[in-house]
């Protein structure tokens, strides 16, 4: 009997889920096509090219045949603010019904804030702590900062269904 086992610890499970159906107006927080490629901070130095994308799974997840270790940032932010989301979701709904604002600047605003908790989450120097390797490396004990293109490649869009 063969045993299989979930490599990608659900990402491709999120990734389908994160499928616009007709007429519907969807916010994407996280890591976008747009936000590019990682640029090492070695100059010099020979690397293999990684999307923000990959790498931010690579930190969330971690990567034990690499010795990366799993860091969440996204998920545990998210999940820190969880009922502090669902009062701005019920919050933006009233605004909404009231005609205060629109749908698209309700998900705007949703969008900004969980853009917002991660930025905090990955500036909070998220466990385990680095290996002494790294921090002399990179002259730093902060997990998840280096150059800081992680934290400044997080972005938002609003898309809409085809």
């Amino acid at each position: 009997m063969a045993v299989f086992t979930d490599k990608d610890k659900g990402w491709n499970k999120l990734m389908t889920s994160f499928k616009v159906n007709a007429g519907e107006t969807a916010a994407f927080a996280g890591y976008l096509r747009s936000s590019g490629e990682h640029k090492p901070k070695e100059e010099g130095k020979p690397a293999t090219p990684i999307t923000m994308a990959a790498l931010a799974r690579v930190h969330e997840f971690g990567a034990p045949d690499r010795n990366i270790p799993e860091r969440s940032f996204i998920r545990s932010a998210m999940n820190e603010h969880g009922k502090e989301f669902e009062r701005l979701i019920k919050k933006i709904a009233r605004s909404m019904v009231s005609g205060k604002i629109n749908k698209k600047q309700g998900l705007g605003i949703l969008a900004q804030k969980a853009i917002d908790w991660i930025k905090a989450k990955i500036d909070s120097i998220v466990p385990p702590p680095n290996a002494p390797s790294t921090v002399r490396r990179k002259g730093s004990d902060v997990t998840l900062v280096d150059t800081g293109q992680l934290r400044n490649s997080l972005d938002w869009e609003l898309k809409e269904g085809k």
